[in-house]
Parts: structure tokens; C-alpha cells; sequence
């Protein structure tokens, strides 16, 4: 799994490192409507852009889509996919063709969710101002600078973008203190579509020859 993708799997574990400035009301409104709208739905699709920067250098890029429905989830990057139903879940690795199964704990669904980590940044510990506002296609968006208390942070920098019409993010940047900057688009949101019913699930028959690694305990 390269860098990039495993950096899929950090979403919820995102954040920075600075010190503590003044938390804006508008700012923290427009967290709570966006994370109220995200909680109220049964489940969403989206389609997410991620590129991996060092400097100003692209060192890689990947396109992926994101579905959930109460606590199942499908995350697929392509060389990377993320399936669960709630109980159990399949992580598929295209290179080596090999599928790892293992029990779903409660922080999953959030782990492998880049929607849901806003709930990471709204349970205390961090501070947000509004630095930007912008209009995208008629769309009203802000800019939110997110920063912790904890300056021991392996991260140097955050900024989350949020459709105030749409009550979605649109996109995120990520600046670590190593040199590696991740932008992450997110697009094409539909909440409560109609899914597939097998679509949280994992057939190894559709994946011929492929290696399965069973880690659940019992």
C-alpha cells in the first residue's frame, strides 16, 4: 500500500500544530450545521480527488468514491478498497491481490469516513476561524483554519472547506510538518441515494485466486 493510500485510512486522525487562537462563532455554526446535516442522513455517496505533495512537487494522486449507509461503509480507491457491513470488514490490497477480513470496532466507521472525521475537529481540544470565503459555481463556501491546543502535533497546518449552502465540506488541505501537503476534493455528494444491497459486502469469487487472511479472533 503506498503512502497515499494509507494516508486514506488517517482521515479521522487529522490535525495540527500552532498555537491556540480565538474561536469565531460563525465558524463554530458552520461546523455544527455541517455535522448536524451529516448525523441526520442515513447514508451518502461522493466522489474524492487526493494528491500528495512534497514542496511543490505532486508525488502522487488518487480518485476514489465513498458510500455509507448507517454503519456500513465502502470506500474504493481503486488499488485500495475498504468494504464493511457493519460487523465485519474486507480490506482489498489490488497489488497483492490478497483481502484482510477483521471485526468492525466502533471507531471504523469514522476512521473510514472523510466525512464524518469533522466530528474529530468538533469535540473539544481545537479552535477554527473562518480565513476565506469563496463562490463555486453559484455555491457559497467558507474557508475554516483548524488548529489544536497540543503543539506536539506531527502536523503543521489544516483548512477544511465547507459548502454553507449544501452543509457538506468540499475539501481539505493538510500540511505536515515532514513536507508532505495532501489536498483532498470531495464531489458529486448525493445523500440517502438509492444503493445496491450487495454493495457492503465482499465476495472473494469475484476476485479470482485471491489470497484471504482471515484476522478475526473467533
Amino acid at each position: 500500500m503506498n503512502k497515499l493510500s494509507k494516508f486514506a485510512l488517517g482521515f479521522l486522525f487529522m490535525m495540527t500544530v500552532s498555537v491556540t487562537f480565538g474561536q469565531s462563532e460563525e465558524a463554530q455554526k458552520a461546523m455544527s450545521e455541517v455535522l448536524e446535516q451529516l448525523k441526520s442522513q442515513e447514508g451518502y455517496t461522493g466522489d474524492f480527488t487526493m494528491k500528495m505533495y512534497f514542496g511543490n512537487d505532486l508525488e502522487a494522486e488518487e480518485s476514489g468514491t465513498i458510500s455509507t449507509w448507517n454503519k456500513n461503509v465502502m470506500m474504493d480507491l481503486g488499488q485500495f478498497k475498504y468494504v464493511s457491513d457493519g460487523t465485519s470488514s474486507w480490506t482489498y490490497l489490488k497489488d497483492r491481490n490478497e483481502v484482510q477480513i477483521n471485526h468492525v470496532t466502533d471507531d471504523d466507521f469514522s476512521m473510514y469516513n472523510p466525512l464524518v472525521m469533522l466530528d474529530h475537529f468538533f469535540d473539544g481540544g481545537y479552535a477554527y476561524e473562518i480565513t476565506d470565503r469563496l463562490t463555486v459555481a453559484a455555491d457559497e463556501q467558507v474557508k475554516l483554519d483548524i488548529k489544536p491546543e497540543d503543539r506536539d502535533s506531527e502536523y503543521a497546518k489544516v483548512s477544511i472547506t465547507l459548502s454553507t449552502s449544501q452543509k457538506m465540506p468540499t475539501a481539505l488541505m493538510l500540511l505536515q510538518k515532514d513536507g508532505y501537503r495532501y489536498n483532498i476534493d470531495i464531489t458529486n455528494i448525493e445523500v440517502n441515494p438509492t444503493q445496491r444491497g450487495d454493495q457492503y459486502t465482499f465476495d472473494p469469487a469475484d476476485y479470482p485466486d485471491v489470497i484471504v487472511e482471515d484476522l478475526r479472533l473467533d
